[in-house]
């Protein structure tokens, strides 16, 4: 029986220690702010905030309706659009295909498909 419960704590320590060396998907400590470039972003449940006070930059992890991927959100702050998000919902409540676009100023916007062609 001691033998089966030693087996059974190094089980669960080597599956504990597998756990916490894994990354989340949902991590971006690797991306800065964008605005104030003083701060690690953090990524929580609806949000990606900067950390800093001042600062105080946001994004939004739902736009329109779709839910942005920490893919999406990462394209967004590194090459500065998402790729095409389709199927936003607009305020008359009509879908439509865009890239989400990082502005000069820091917020969002959108590009549409037709425009991206030309």
């Amino acid at each position: 029986m001691e033998d089966f419960h030693r087996q059974i704590e190094d089980y669960t320590s080597e599956i504990t220690n597998e756990l916490l060396s894994i990354k989340s998907s949902n991590e971006i400590d690797h991306l800065s702010c964008l605005k104030c470039k003083q701060h690690t972003l953090q990524l929580r449940e609806k949000v990606v905030k900067c950390l800093n006070t001042d600062c105080n930059w946001i994004l939004f992890k739902e736009v329109c309706g779709v839910k942005l991927l920490v893919e999406d959100i990462a394209d967004l702050l590194e090459q500065g659009e998402t790729k095409l998000q389709k199927g936003l919902i607009s305020k008359a409540d009509k879908k439509y295909d865009a890239y989400l676009i990082l502005k000069e100023d820091y917020t969002t916007g959108f590009e549409f498909s037709t425009n991206k062609n030309k």
